[in-house]
């Protein structure tokens, strides 16, 4: 239900909220390459194994023999490249290895995972638009490249924005004093973060994770994520239950 919708996203913001608040801006910033290699790997590994296994399988599910650059086998590429970041954030907070070289790397990994899936999809629909077209007709590389350039830069922009400001950010929340003031003005914050990634045509989540990450270095992420727990434990699972 749209109901039972809006919880889950709530529920998922809250939840990458509270993985970039836990992630040690160092640490991160110090695997970010490492990170950046294992997101570009995931995408192509996952995307590659996906197509030749539709293609492998295709006259069984489809009746009929198909190439790697059959609709068919590019869509089921894509869907193969998409992870959840929220299921690998619970599970490496769980262990406590969120702030090891290994968990910033692999929630690193699967942020850009998220950006580069994106462009993903925006090339293999060029691809089948193209073929729908004619084999005459070249792809619109164009339009793929700006929307490239639109979900790399936003990103970029706004997590480099969100570290630099991350000071100021916390000193305009403490002007609120009360700490569950401070926590739901910063609870805020995320949200807005969230809804102006979504409006761009990335994945809120990320907007969300973006926003925890600014204020981790801050002396109050401690404050916040404590008053924030009662409701992750209230939502968060419902989220889980519902995936």
């Amino acid at each position: 239900t749209p109901e039972l919708y809006g919880i889950c996203a709530l529920a998922s913001i809250i939840l990458l909220f509270e993985t970039g608040l836990e992630t040690d801006l160092r640490l991160f910033l110090r695997y970010a390459v490492a990170g950046g290699a294992v997101g570009i790997g995931g995408v192509i590994v996952s995307f590659a194994f996906g197509n030749v296994a539709t293609m492998l399988f295709s006259e069984m599910i489809f009746g009929k023999s198909l190439g790697f650059f059959a609709p068919e086998c590019l869509m089921l590429g894509v869907i193969s490249t998409a992870t959840s970041v929220g299921i690998t954030a619970r599970l490496l907070s769980e262990k406590r290895k969120m702030e090891s070289p290994e968990g910033v790397t692999i929630i690193a990994g699967a942020v850009i995972d998220d950006v580069l899936g994106i462009i993903t999809l925006a090339v293999v629909l060029g691809v089948i638009a193209t073929r729908s077209r004619g084999e005459g007709e070249g792809v619109e590389w164009g339009r793929i490249g700006v929307i490239a350039a639109k979900a790399v830069g936003i990103w970029l922009t706004a997590t480099i924005a969100g570290i630099l400001a991350s000071k100021r950010i916390g000193f305009l929340l403490k002007l609120f004093k009360h700490p569950s003031s401070i926590a739901m003005m910063a609870l805020g914050f995320a949200l807005i973060l969230s809804g102006f990634f979504e409006e761009a045509g990335l994945a809120m989540i990320v907007g969300a994770y973006v926003a925890g990450l600014s204020l981790s270095s801050t002396d109050i992420s401690h404050l916040i994520r404590e008053r924030l727990k009662p409701i992750y434990y209230f939502l968060v699972p419902v989220f889980f239950r519902v995936m």
